[in-house]
Parts: structure tokens; sequence; C-alpha cells
């Protein structure tokens, strides 16, 4: 009797092809926002507390996380595809900085929702949200050189050669 996986239809080449074309079109997008990203600086003064972040830095993070979890998805389907060549490396890479990027994003976002209630907020809850923002910085603070180091070992482990090798096939 065959085995369950000997009855899904292997795909066309025209397939692989596609997913081949929109890989490299995701990962350009991944690329595009990667050294606005690692400018993303946590540190600022006590009066603007994120000062040195631009709007371009924030939205990059964002972009990128973004990008990056959709050349996840085209890299799981070409490797379930039975593509080869460097497809599994390349996915460990993107995991390792989208896991990166998430705390990041979403501890930012956090921070600018938790700022903007503290401006608005009665006398007696600024004490608990300055903590919670406090916090928050802190959590940044901590998380941006995990981010910063997994986006350059994308450059350092020649992901993008090895992205490269998947696209030409």
């Amino acid at each position: 009797m065959a085995s369950t996986r000997d009855a899904i239809p292997k795909p066309s080449e025209r397939y692989r092809d596609a997913l081949r074309g929109a890989l490299e079109y995701r990962y350009a997008a991944v690329l595009s926002f990667r050294d606005d990203a690692k400018r993303f600086a946590p540190d600022g003064g006590p009066d603007c507390p994120m000062a040195t972040r631009t709007e371009v830095e924030i939205e990059a993070v964002h972009e990128m996380r973004v990008w990056a979890k959709r050349t996840r998805e085209m890299l799981r389907m070409l490797r379930d595809c039975g593509v080869r060549g460097g497809v599994r490396k390349a996915l460990r890479a993107i995991d390792q900085a989208n896991d990166a990027l998430g705390p990041v994003r979403e501890a930012d976002v956090t921070l600018c929702r938790i700022q903007a209630e503290a401006a608005v907020a009665p006398e007696s809850e600024r004490p608990g949200l300055e903590w919670l923002i406090a916090e928050l910085q802190a959590q940044l603070r901590d998380q941006f050189p995990l981010m910063r180091d997994a986006l350059e070992s994308l450059e350092r482990e020649g992901i993008d050669d090895k992205i490269a090798r998947v696209v030409r096939g």
C-alpha cells in the first residue's frame, strides 16, 4: 500500500519557479529595510525616552518583520516542494531574525501607547505608568543588541548568497 506522502502530487517546475520569484521579491524587501532597522536605537534623554529613534527606523523594524515573515513562508513552501540548496539554513536565519525583531517591535508599540496614555492620565496613575515606561525602555535596551546581532548574522552567514542560490534553482 502506498503511503499518503506518495499520493501527494509533486509540484510542477512552473510552480517552483513562481515560488522562487516570490522569494526573490520578498527577500529584496527584507534587505531594503535592514540598514534602517539596525540603526533603531533605544537610548534617549529623560524628556524624550526614545529620542534617538526616527520614524524611518521604527517603521523599518516593522516592515522588516512583516517581510521576513513573508520570506519565511516562501522558504517553507519551497522546502515542502523538495527544493534544497540552502533552504533550511536560510529558513533558520530568517527565523532567528524574525524572533529578534518581534520583541523590539512589540515593546516599541506598547511603549508608544503607554506614553500616550501617561500624557493624559490622572496624576494618581502616573507613577505606575512611569514605572511601566521604564520597564519597556529597559526591555528595548536589552532586546536591541539581540536584534542587531540577528540582522548582522544574515550578512555574516551569507544568507544573501543562499537565498540567491535558491532563487537560481
